[in-house]
C-alpha cells in the first residue's frame, strides 16, 4: 500500500466521522476528488517539501490531470492553505 493510499484511507475515516449527511452522487465524486488531492497533496509535500513539490507530482499522486487540480485550487500555495485548513478543522480541533 502507497503512501498516498494511507492518505486516503484516513481522510475517508475522517470524513465519514465527521459527515453523515447524505450527498448526491455529483457532490460525493467531487468530494472523493477533492479528498485524493489532499491526501496526495499531503504525501508529496511529507516526501518533496513544499518547495520541491509541482502540481504535477500531485495529480499523478492523485490520479487526476493537472487541470483538476486547478478546478479545485488556484495554485500550489492555494493547495497548501487548503491542506493546512483541512488538517486544522478535522484534525487538530479534536
Amino acid at each position: 500500500m502507497t503512501n498516498t493510499d494511507r492518505s486516503v484511507r484516513i481522510i475517508h475515516k475522517i470524513n465519514e466521522r465527521n459527515n453523515g449527511d447524505p450527498m448526491s452522487k455529483r457532490e460525493e465524486n467531487k468530494g472523493k476528488k477533492q479528498t485524493a488531492i489532499l491526501a496526495a497533496a499531503l504525501t508529496v509535500f511529507s516526501q518533496k517539501g513544499y518547495a520541491a513539490s509541482k502540481i504535477i507530482d500531485i495529480a499523478r499522486a492523485a490520479n487526476v490531470g493537472k487541470g483538476t487540480i486547478y478546478e479545485y485550487h488556484r495554485s500550489k500555495e492555494d493547495l497548501f492553505f487548503a491542506l493546512f485548513q483541512w488538517y486544522v478543522e478535522r484534525i487538530g480541533g479534536e
